[in-house]
C-alpha cells in the first residue's frame, strides 16, 4: 500500500503530465448520427510530446495556465509546435521538459524536429504566436514565457535563430499568456502584443485550502499586471510603445486574446476546451472533477447553438484538464469551413488559422476572391475553382493546388 506521501507524488506526477490529442473531422455524413465527428488518432501520428507543468505539489499559481501550442506552415503543410513547462521550485524532472516542434510528413504522419530546427526552447511555455514578423516570406514564432521570451526568426532551411534579445523583446522576468502580431499603425510591418497573467514570484506565493485540501489560489491574490505592445522598427528590432500606447495604463489578469475586425457576421460553431483549475478538486466536491470532457457547440444559423459534443464520435469522449486548443486542416482535406480573416496569435495562448477556409457547398466556382492586406492593398481574383488550396501573393499573383 501506498503511504499518504507516495501517493500524493504519484498522483501528482500523473496530473503533471497530459497527452496531446488529435481529433480527425470525418466527412462522411450519411454515416454519422451527426454532421460534425470526430475520432481520436493520436496513437497513428508519431507525436509522442508529453506536457508537464513543472510543478512539485505546492500549487503555484502559473502550473494552471500552461501551455498553448501553434499550428503553422513551415515547410509545405500544417506543422505543430508544443509548448511545455519547465521544473519550478522543489520539481525534479528529468530529462529537462522542452518544447517540441512535429514536421507534417502527410497521411496524419509527424516527424520531430526539434532538434534539427532548434526550437527545443527550455523555458516555461505559456502563450505562442506566429507571422512573418521580417517579412522575408517565412513565418517566426514568439514564445511569451514565465520568464525571458524567445523570438524564433525563420532561417528559411528548416532552422530557427532566437533572436529575442537582438529585437528587444524579451520582456523580462514576467508571467505571460497569450500574444499575437498586429499591423497597429497600418504600415505594412507587424508589431507585436504579448499579454501578462499577473505579478508572481516564489516569495509571494499565496497557500490556499479548501475544506483541509490544498488548493490553487485565485488569481486576485495577485497584483494585476499590464500588458505589452512593441512597435516593430523594419530593421529586426522592435520598440516598447507600451506607456505611449496607453496599454502601460490598465493593468489586469491577462490570458488570451485575438485583434481581429469584430464586425464580422459568419456562422462558426464554438469548441470549448474544458478542464477544472484545482488538480485535487474530488478531495472537496464531489459534484465536478479535474478531468473532464470538451465540448462543442453547433451553430445552428438562427441565433442559437447546439451542445453536440455526445454525438461526435469517441474524439469528444476523451477527458483531460485541457488548456489550449487551435483548430486547422492537418491532412489537407478542407474540413473546416467559414474561416475569413488570417490572426496571429489565436483561442487560449496558442496560433492557427494562417490558412482560411470556406464551405462553398454545391457550388462550382468563385465568381470573386477579394483580399485586403494589412498594409492597406487589396488584390481581387476572379473566377477560381473549388476544392483546391489558393495562395495569393500582394500584388495579385495566384497559384492553385488542386485536392
Amino acid at each position: 500500500m501506498l503511504s499518504e506521501v507516495a501517493r500524493y507524488r504519484w498522483a501528482a506526477t500523473c496530473r503533471s503530465v497530459a497527452w496531446w490529442v488529435v481529433w480527425v473531422c470525418l466527412a462522411d455524413v450519411a454515416a454519422a448520427r451527426n454532421p460534425i465527428q470526430l475520432r481520436d488518432v493520436t496513437h497513428d501520428t508519431g507525436i509522442r510530446f508529453r506536457h508537464t507543468d513543472g510543478g512539485s505539489g505546492t500549487h503555484y499559481i502559473v502550473e494552471t495556465v500552461s501551455a498553448g501550442l501553434a499550428l503553422f506552415d513551415y515547410d509545405g503543410d500544417e506543422d505543430v509546435c508544443f509548448l511545455n513547462g519547465a521544473p519550478l521550485r522543489g520539481a525534479e524532472i528529468h530529462p529537462p521538459p522542452r518544447n517540441a516542434l512535429y514536421r507534417n510528413d502527410g497521411g496524419w504522419r509527424f516527424t520531430d524536429v526539434t532538434d534539427r530546427s532548434g526550437t527545443g526552447d527550455l523555458g516555461y511555455g505559456l502563450g505562442v504566436a506566429v507571422a512573418d514578423y521580417d517579412n522575408d516570406g517565412d513565418p517566426d514564432l514568439y514564445l511569451n514565457n514565465y520568464g525571458p521570451n524567445v523570438l524564433y526568426r525563420n532561417n528559411g532551411d528548416g532552422t530557427f535563430t532566437d533572436v529575442a534579445q537582438r529585437a528587444g523583446v524579451t520582456a523580462g522576468d514576467r508571467v505571460g499568456a497569450g500574444t499575437c502580431f498586429l499591423d497597429m499603425d497600418r504600415d505594412g510591418d507587424l508589431d507585436l502584443y504579448a499579454a501578462t497573467y499577473l505579478r508572481f514570484s516564489y516569495d509571494a506565493h499565496v497557500t490556499k485550502t479548501t475544506r483541509g485540501v490544498p488548493v490553487y489560489a485565485n488569481p486576485r491574490f495577485y497584483p494585476p499586471a499590464p500588458d505589452l505592445l512593441f512597435r516593430n522598427n523594419a530593421d529586426g528590432t522592435f520598440t516598447d510603445v507600451s506607456a505611449a500606447s496607453g496599454i502601460a495604463a490598465h493593468s489586469g489578469w491577462g490570458m488570451g486574446m485575438v485583434c481581429a475586425d469584430y464586425d464580422n457576421d459568419g456562422d462558426r460553431d464554438i469548441f470549448v476546451a474544458c478542464g477544472h483549475l484545482q488538480d485535487n478538486v474530488e478531495q472537496f466536491d464531489d459534484t465536478t472533477s479535474y478531468l473532464a470532457r470538451n465540448i462543442l457547440l453547433m451553430n445552428t444559423g438562427d441565433g442559437e447553438f447546439v451542445n453536440v459534443s455526445d454525438q461526435c464520435g469517441d474524439g469528444l469522449a476523451v477527458k483531460l484538464s485541457s488548456r489550449g486548443a487551435a483548430f486547422d486542416d492537418l491532412d489537407n482535406d478542407g474540413d473546416v469551413t467559414q474561416i475569413d480573416e488570417v490572426h496571429s496569435g489565436r483561442g487560449y495562448q496558442s496560433h492557427y488559422g494562417a490558412r482560411l477556409y470556406f464551405g462553398l457547398g454545391r457550388r462550382d466556382r468563385v465568381d470573386r476572391i477579394e483580399v485586403r492586406w494589412i498594409g492597406g492593398g487589396v488584390d481581387v481574383i476572379r473566377n477560381v475553382g473549388v476544392d483546391r488550396l489558393v495562395t495569393i501573393t500582394e500584388g495579385g499573383t495566384m497559384a492553385a493546388t488542386p485536392r
